[in-house]
């Protein structure tokens, strides 16, 4: 549509078109560690680019997004804008007390590399030998890693086979909203360590279940939480701070924990 506007095709010729950017497939790929020119994945990612550039205006739900995309495209900027993604909170509160009985972490993503999966699993291997008891959950599907071409969920079961063994470690593969509501009411905060990500609903479901959550910066995620308030923020560049930032939410008080989901509720009716 945009390149026959652009040779002036008579019915296309005054149509103002808006893209709305999700996560470019080249950005992925990149961080996926996937070779850039191999196809057909170097000629979506150029598509990607000239639909941005060709576009009347470009949509980012997150400033992240905005910023990453407008260091290779900084013409996208004159006609570019931040609006986040509706999302409607259907979550049913209940008496019980949020605190009682939980045990554990989340993470709800497909297990590749721009996920963070790799940093976030060496991580508890650190906590793990050191003595902690606290199991982690890893909900989503596979991935094949073209890099080294094998699949994610054989690294994991070969790699971690002691902790699997030691019921510290769950791979649950995909599974259903219900699944994923049931576990965001068992553990105690949802993790999403990704590489790069633009505005995961996964982040926004957790905290209107009343689901303290621990993010990375790199991406849409960390300007939806407060740090120390409705959840807690860490940097893929400091060391230990996610390893810092698990044994805060650790630390935490019943009330205090209260305060945080209740907190992290409000957030999202704000936003």
């Amino acid at each position: 549509i945009l390149q026959r506007r652009l040779v002036l095709e008579e019915s296309l010729v005054n149509l103002p078109v808006l893209v709305t950017a999700h996560t470019p497939l080249y950005l992925c790929h990149r961080y996926d560690l996937l070779p850039a020119y191999r196809f057909p994945g170097y000629w979506i990612g150029d598509m990607e680019r000239f639909s941005m550039l060709a576009a009347d205006m470009v949509a980012f739900p997150s400033s992240y997004l905005r910023d990453e995309i407008e260091k290779e495209l900084p013409q996208v900027s004159e006609h570019s804008r931040v609006i986040a993604n509706p999302f409607q909170d259907r979550t049913e509160t209940s008496g019980e007390s949020i605190n009682s009985k939980r045990r554990g972490f989340l993470i709800t993503a497909k297990i590749e590399r721009r996920k963070g999966i790799e940093p976030l699993l060496s991580c508890f291997k650190q906590m793990w030998d050191s003595g902690l008891d606290e199991p982690l959950f890893l909900v989503g599907d596979d991935w094949f890693d073209e890099l080294k071409q094998r699949w994610m969920s054989k690294v994991i079961h070969q790699r971690y086979a002691k902790y699997i063994d030691e019921k510290l470690l769950y791979w649950e593969g995909k599974q259903s909203p219900q699944i994923v509501k049931q576990r965001l009411g068992e553990v105690r905060a949802m993790i999403l360590p990704s590489l790069i990500e633009n505005y995961p609903y996964a982040v926004l479901e957790a905290m209107a279940a009343g689901c303290p959550v621990i993010v990375s910066q790199s991406g849409g995620h960390a300007e939806i939480v407060e740090d120390g308030v409705s959840g807690f923020v860490f940097s893929h560049l400091e060391k230990d701070d996610l390893k810092d930032k698990i044994h805060t939410m650790l630390r935490l008080t019943s009330s205090e924990y209260e305060r945080m989901s209740a907190a992290a509720q409000l957030r999202v009716k704000q936003i």
